[in-house]
């Protein structure tokens, strides 16, 4: 019962944030900080607190390195830091269950945004400055949750 008021709670910030997201290109503290406390106490009640810690930090680490590194390289803003706080929350959502699983997020994720950006441009024939990411983090979260993706 817990379990479940719990991912109405989380679902519900996936909502707002995509919302937010796409309308403002902002995804606020207070959700990223309510999707980390109830990852942690969904790894409190499976007792598997380390592991969603651990998940936390291995999700968001490529979105830290893009955040930061890619920044330099290419001279101008590559990912919001909202989008790097959203892979962690997630993170502790998912928890670590091996790279694989590491990998394939990151795969829909950044396969999702660019099939996006590609079908766009198709369809409008306009280039989009930028793409609002955290729809791409959640919708890859759901899809990794419940499309039994592990081979």
């Amino acid at each position: 019962m817990v379990k479940n008021v719990i991912y109405i709670a989380i679902y519900l910030c996936f909502f707002l944030i995509i919302k937010k997201d796409i309308k403002e290109k902002i995804i606020p503290n207070k959700y990223n900080l309510l999707l980390l406390i109830l990852g942690c106490l969904l790894g409190k009640i499976d007792l598997t607190l380390t592991k969603q810690l651990l998940g936390a930090c291995v999700y968001s680490s490529p979105f830290m390195l893009i955040y930061g590194y890619g920044s330099d390289l290419l001279e101008k803003e590559c990912l919001g830091f909202g989008d790097v706080k959203l892979a962690f929350s997630i993170g502790s959502l998912i928890g670590y269950n091996g790279f694989y699983g590491v990998l394939i997020y990151l795969n829909l994720t950044f396969v999702g945004a660019s099939l996006f950006y590609i079908g766009y441009y198709i369809l409008k024939k306009e280039k989009i400055s930028e793409i609002a990411l955290g729809p791409f983090l959640i919708f890859a979260y759901i899809f990794e949750q419940f499309g039994s993706l592990y081979v």
